[in-house]
């Protein structure tokens, strides 16, 4: 569903001539990119308690990533992967991680390689990833304050 929905969103001219990412349109995938991050981070709880530390560590990743000036798919890869936390290199984690990059490479990788980067379309796609991290550890929580 995820990968069917990214193909219909496109891109726009700005004034200038600039090819970016139409925010507006990104906007209507923003919803199930954060739904299935929740899941993920839901899912990877379930699988293993510890997971909420980690993910936090995600999270912070995402959010320092909004303000880097290089919005590639192979640079969010490398900012959460070079994070020194080893319990990142874990099967578990990786029941966050991959989602994450998959869905934000399924759309992003395609408008880096034709040279729209750096534009506020790219960044709704990660502050969509940061919002799934954020609704899921709300799931988690729920979880844990039930009886």
């Amino acid at each position: 569903m995820l990968a069917a929905a990214v193909t219909l969103v496109g891109c726009t001219t700005t004034s200038s001539g600039k090819r970016v990412i139409d925010p507006a349109k990104i906007s209507q995938l923003a919803p199930a990119l954060e739904t299935s991050v929740a899941g993920a981070v839901v899912y990877a709880y379930s699988k293993d308690k510890n997971s909420v530390k980690y993910i936090a560590v995600v999270k912070t990743a995402l959010q320092e990533f909004l303000v880097s000036t290089n919005l590639s798919p192979s640079a969010l890869q490398a900012t959460i992967y070079n994070l020194p936390v080893k319990e990142l290199k874990t099967a578990e984690a990786q029941l966050i991680i991959t989602p994450i990059l998959a869905a934000y490479k399924a759309y992003g990788e395609q408008y880096v390689q034709s040279g729209i980067a750096e534009n506020e379309g790219l960044k709704v796609l990660v502050r969509a990833l940061v919002n799934g991290v954020d609704s899921g550890l709300q799931g988690v929580a729920q979880i844990n304050s039930s009886p």
